[in-house]
């Protein structure tokens, strides 16, 4: 019956049945056409819909295009095999040797790995994917950089440290060769939604994996796109940027009229999808660690890995930052500065001009991580974390003074997407012993964010916190005798 239909739908038909015998008949004499499409999709993707492995892997060694998307949905056969859970693992496995694209994404259920719901199959991506960057060696072409940043998405969703240090491992090896390559594009790339490693883990409580993440330079503040809340909740970016007046809940978007997207800390979220306050507590604790140097790592990879992001970093912002680097008269300062940061001639005179970049570019890059982790413990309601931020920031500032004479205190630091600060949240999320901890640290009252409101703006009505912002009244004066 299949062998009297038009050849593509008699394949597509076939594929779907998993008829492995009627497959191999058609793909015979090599005449029939793999790209064609029938109700919107490839034998392949029909395949793959339709679990049916077998025939995927008769159609793979048929050379069928494994990165085919079906019309109207955009989903490949990756996609509809990691949707099939553990009885596609293999499946999975064979496409990606076959060269399946892990990134490609879908305006409905974005990679993959969101379809990916079983550990088995998560397991077989990245299994998958591993072997794929091991096979790349010279003269064979190097895997896009795009199959690093989705290899740490998956090892972030598993909670698998040790394979994000081979992953890591790998992209040294790879920049070894390639001088051209970005050392940490990996740990701080993303997805088409935005989404970087530190969003999956922080997605799925994998905590460990993101004190990880923290440790290897990931943003703690990076942004994903406002879509995403399609496929994840997004419970505490939505406490953060629904307008609170109005009818109904509308998104309040900046001055600028854009949208802030949600950080890897409002992507956590409990069983229910509601704000997930234990883990979000545990990933503030672990930024905290990284800004007061408790979390390190020593193994082979990740010294060679600050090497070689040293080295590719430094001509790039070299340029940007001759205005606010070293100037005359800042010698003593910036050899307090080089010695701080590792550099064996702390003496300026014999530093090289790009290490004195370096270590002025890595001072700022600490000032903003102060910053991050300030504003992500006001969120999680922990004020004595915010104290010890508060005092290294003091410590700091102290022993680079010269270098950033006009820097803000950490207090009054702002998100640069929305320009919110530690004590806007402590006003809008009613955190009234963080709030009068800013107050009392010196933080700006008057800072207005780019929604146009000051931290007291930011506060419901009749808020206890705002009696933070008030100083307390003179005692009246003495009664006239």
């Amino acid at each position: 019956r299949f062998l009297r239909m038009p050849s593509a739908d008699g394949l597509i038909e076939a594929a779907a049945k998993n008829q492995v015998a009627v497959l191999k008949d058609l793909l015979k004499d090599g005449s029939i056409d793999l790209e064609e499409q029938s109700a919107g999709h490839t034998a392949l993707i029909a395949a793959a819909k339709n679990k049916a492995a077998d025939a995927v892997d008769v159609l793979i060694a048929a050379k069928a295009n494994v990165n085919a998307k079906e019309e109207g949905t955009e989903m490949t056969a990756l996609h509809y095999a990691c949707r099939g859970g553990s009885d596609m693992a293999l499946a999975v496995l064979a496409l990606v040797d076959a060269g399946a694209d892990v990134g490609a994404m879908t305006p409905e259920s974005g990679l993959p790995l969101d379809e990916a719901t079983k550990p088995q199959v998560q397991h077989a991506l990245l299994t998958s994917l591993l072997s794929r960057m091991e096979a790349s060696s010279p003269p064979a072409p190097a895997p896009p950089t795009q199959d690093f940043v989705i290899g740490l998405c998956i090892a972030a969703t598993l909670g698998d440290v040790e394979r994000s240090k081979a992953i890591l491992k790998e992209q040294t090896r790879l920049c070894a060769v390639d001088k051209n390559s970005q050392l940490d594009t990996a740990v701080q790339g993303s997805d088409g939604l935005g989404r970087t490693p530190l969003h999956f883990a922080c997605r799925h409580g994998q905590m460990t994996a993101a004190h990880f993440l923290l440790g290897r330079g990931a943003d703690p503040e990076a942004r994903a796109l406002v879509g995403i809340d399609k496929i994840w909740p997004t419970a505490l970016w939505d406490a953060r940027v629904w307008s609170k007046s109005g009818e109904g809940r509308a998104l309040q978007p900046l001055e600028t009229g854009e949208l802030p997207g949600p950080t890897p800390m409002d992507v956590i979220a409990d069983d229910k999808g509601g704000a997930g306050l234990h883990p979000a507590r545990s990933f503030s604790r672990s930024v905290v660690e990284v800004v007061l140097g408790v979390h390190k790592e020593d193994d082979f990879v990740s010294r060679a890995s600050r090497a070689l992001a040293t080295e590719s970093r430094v001509a790039k912002v070299a340029e940007e930052l001759t205005a606010k680097g070293a100037q005359e008269g800042d010698e003593e300062a910036l050899a307090a500065a080089l010695d701080r940061q590792g550099f064996s001639e702390a003496d300026p005179n014999q530093a090289t001009e790009e290490q004195a970049t370096a270590a002025i570019a890595s001072a700022d890059r600490a000032k903003a991580l102060r910053g991050a982790a300030l504003r992500i413990a006001t969120i999680a309601g922990m004020p004595e974390e915010a104290l010890f931020v508060i005092q290294k920031d003091k410590e700091e500032s102290s022993a680079l003074d010269g270098v950033f004479p006009d820097v803000a205190q950490v207090t009054s630091h702002a998100d640069p997407i929305c320009g919110v600060t530690a004590l806007h949240l402590a006003g809008q999320l009613g955190q009234v012993d963080l709030a009068t901890l800013l107050v009392k640290s010196g933080a700006d009252k008057s800072k207005k964010d780019k929604y146009n409101r000051t931290p007291r703006d930011a506060c419901a009505p009749g808020s206890s916190v705002l009696s933070s912002f008030y100083e307390p009244p003179s005692p009246p004066p003495p009664a006239a005798k």
